[in-house]
Parts: structure tokens; C-alpha cells; sequence
């Protein structure tokens, strides 16, 4: 399903629209949205009953920056902003760094992968081992 907001021109073309009486039947026919998209962008962003394009768009920005998207990208983790930082007091390029901590984080799960490679491999010896003494 993907996902497209309403940009700052269309949310004026709403305001204009709505401002010169248009339902929003036929606002959505001029932006090739749904309707009911249109419906939801005019009762979500309405401000006493009336709705204006950069007051829409401001709430949108607000809304957007406090939601948590993008929070992958944080670096929240103190051990890991206190390794970059020294790292680069130390001389190192970001993308040194970037690979250092790829190549850790990589080594890390392939050992765990082998670590759990290796545990069902045991686990199908002794199963085995137990079915042949039978």
C-alpha cells in the first residue's frame, strides 16, 4: 500500500476549493485523490471549523517531527556515539567508522548464525543417534 501526503500546492488548491463553496467530491476529481482522502485531510486539519493550506501543512510538519519516524537513524545508544565520537578525535574518517561498525555488527550476527547453525546441527546428531539406538 503506498503512502502519499498531501503537499503544500495541494493542500492550498483544498483551501482555495473549499473557499469558493467546491465539495470535496469534486476537489479530490482536480487532484486525482480519493475522496474520502480529501475528506479526512479537511476534518484532521480544520481549525474551528475552517480549513487553511499552511496551517494544514504546519500541523503536518509538526505532527511528522514528533512521531518518532527516522528514529532508526538516531543514534541513541551511548556507547556507540561515545565509540564515534572518540574514533574521530582520533583521526578517523565516518566512513572508517561506518565500516568498522558494519564489519563488527556483521561478525556478531554470522557468529550467532553459526552459533544457531550449530545447535540445530547437534540437535539432529543426537536426535539421529537416539532414533539408531532403537
Amino acid at each position: 500500500m503506498s503512502h502519499t501526503y498531501f503537499t503544500i500546492n495541494e493542500r492550498e488548491t483544498i483551501a482555495l476549493s473549499l473557499a469558493k463553496g467546491m465539495k470535496p467530491f469534486h476537489i479530490a476529481k482536480i487532484l486525482d485523490r480519493n475522496r474520502s482522502s480529501i475528506g479526512r485531510e479537511i476534518k484532521q486539519n480544520s481549525i474551528d471549523g475552517e480549513y487553511r493550506g499552511l496551517n494544514a501543512q504546519e500541523a503536518y510538519n509538526s505532527r511528522k517531527s514528533s512521531c518518532g519516524c527516522g528514529a532508526k537513524e538516531k543514534l541513541e545508544d551511548e556507547k556507540i556515539v561515545e565509540y564515534i565520537q572518540k574514533r574521530l578525535e582520533d583521526g578517523w574518517t565516518p566512513e572508517e567508522i561506518k565500516l568498522k561498525v558494519l564489519t563488527v555488527l556483521l561478525l556478531r550476527l554470522s557468529t550467532e548464525v553459526l552459533k544457531r547453525g550449530n545447535l540445530k546441527e547437534q540437535k539432529r546428531n543426537s536426535f539421529r543417534d537416539r532414533v539408531k539406538k532403537i
